[in-house]
């Protein structure tokens, strides 16, 4: 009898053992459990907002602390402001209490009044939108103005130096078939005057006129250094423009009256050279390469 009683005390220990042993394996094999009411994640530091907590009208950003919803940390997900659903929206996030973060949607024109739309996570003006879409079009309409006008200048000097080449041509071609020495001077600036000057038969020293336009800048740049500004000056500085183009066209217009008769031509074909463009190109040319005055 007390052999049996003996018996069953030691197999409720060894049960007893087996059963410590068995539970002692389960928590040792199971993930472990954090305290109920213990954050997963603890914040280290506060919650802080770069706009200054909820405002509308500037872009921030969130840092520090943790959601308020889950006390989860939020290092992995966007919080700064941003435009929501459409330009109309904001979502915009900012810090409920020193450690908690949290954000909300919100309607631009709805919060601050008509115009307002969200723009770069802001809500902005519509006239701030416009003066910054004014902007860039001048600033494109000054690229454009600036492309035509380099364009334009570029052309300009294409043309200047095509007429300065054609003219030269055909002073050196009219020196040759008049059989006036130094032809060749038809290529040099001012000496092609004395050039022309020796095919119309006229005196040298007409060849100055081309420096009247250098003598009507420097006289200019005289008067406004001694009167600037003043109507003194610019009265003067016309007049004398005026005269000196008169002086310039007149000598201009016997020189090629005198060629044209050399060329056996009309001398009108002279004034018609100076004062009508385009067509005084044509009847240069006619001069420079007619064979005589019987092809005309």
């Amino acid at each position: 009898m007390i052999a049996m009683k003996n018996k069953n005390i030691a197999n409720y220990i060894l049960g007893i053992v087996l059963l410590v042993a068995f539970f002692g394996v389960i928590l040792l094999i199971m993930p472990k459990v954090p305290l109920v009411g213990k954050a997963t994640e603890i914040a280290t530091t506060e919650c802080s907002d770069t706009d200054g907590g909820i405002n509308y009208t500037i872009q921030g950003t969130i840092s520090g602390g943790t959601w308020l919803t889950n006390n989860q940390t939020y290092s992995t997900m966007n919080t700064t402001d941003i435009c929501y659903q459409g330009n109309m929206r904001l979502k915009e996030y900012y810090c409920s209490d020193s450690m908690h973060g949290f954000y909300k949607i919100i309607n631009c024109e709805e919060e601050l009044g008509e115009n307002y739309q969200c723009s770069e996570g802001q809500c902005v003006k519509n006239d701030t939108l416009t003066n910054n879409n004014k902007i860039s079009n001048t600033e494109h309409n000054m690229g454009l103005l600036a492309i035509f006008l380099g364009g334009f200048f570029i052309v300009a000097i294409l043309i200047t130096i095509a007429l300065c080449v054609y003219l030269s041509l055909a002073v050196m071609s009219i020196a040759k078939k008049t059989n006036t020495p130094h032809a060749w001077l038809a290529w040099i600036p001012i000496a092609n005057i004395y050039l022309m000057t020796q095919i119309a038969k006229i005196p040298w020293w007409l060849t100055f006129v081309g420096f009247l336009p250098i003598i009507t800048f420097m006289s200019k740049m005289i008067l406004w250094i001694m009167l600037p500004l003043g109507m003194l000056s610019y009265i003067i500085s016309l007049i004398i423009s005026f005269i000196t183009g008169i002086i310039f066209i007149i000598v201009f217009c016997w020189i090629w009256w005198k060629i044209a008769e050399a060329r056996g031509k009309p001398g009108w074909w002279g004034l018609i050279i100076i004062l009508v463009p385009i067509v005084n190109l044509v009847m240069i040319g006619i001069l420079a390469w007619s064979k005589d005055a019987s092809s005309v």
